[in-house]
């Protein structure tokens, strides 16, 4: 009996494909005559992090990314002013910027039957930040339950203002 190989078990090669798409790497981006790099651009990657008294903390830059049965009480409100108040309130535990939340934009409000979820997207300087949202959850009886954290602290950069004009860009 002759025996044929077959091709790759289709878990291997979804297991390889996955590899190279997370696979932490760089990319250069070339001036359109492609005489020198302009920008170095990381692959964006998940921070590790461990669960911790109720909260996944990112192990490198120690922000609660994720806080799960938070269950604090806001003032009865509209859902941005209740999930402000909860921002304000622990905003040096959020590893937030600024207590007066200037940097946040509300991008989405969703209200459900059991809860109400505002997303806020985090802003520098007036422009969009790439990164995940701050999500706050509020129930029906004004408790924060659960908070995702994508903001991301300290950010510094040496000017916002475009160097490339806008029809050159496209």
């Amino acid at each position: 009996m002759t025996m044929t190989r077959s091709a790759p078990p289709v878990r291997a090669l979804l297991v390889l494909a996955l590899s190279a798409l997370v696979s932490p790497g760089t990319s250069l981006a070339k001036s359109p005559s492609g005489a020198s790099p302009v920008f170095l651009l990381d692959t964006p990657r998940e921070e590790p992090s461990v669960l911790r008294d109720g909260m996944r903390v990112g192990l490198e830059s120690g922000v609660p990314r994720a806080l799960y049965h938070v269950n604090f009480a806001v003032d009865p409100a509209d859902p941005e002013t209740m999930a402000r108040q909860y921002l304000r309130a622990n905003h040096a535990l959020l590893r937030l910027d600024s207590e007066e939340l200037d940097d946040l934009v509300v991008r989405h409000t969703r209200a459900g039957l059991a809860a109400t979820t505002v997303r806020f997207e985090q802003r520098h300087q007036g422009v969009p930040v790439l990164a995940p949202d701050i999500a706050v959850t509020i129930n029906r009886e004004h408790r924060v339950t659960f908070v995702a954290n994508g903001y991301q602290p300290g950010i510094s950069v040496e000017s916002v203002v475009p160097v490339v004009a806008e029809g050159d860009a496209r």
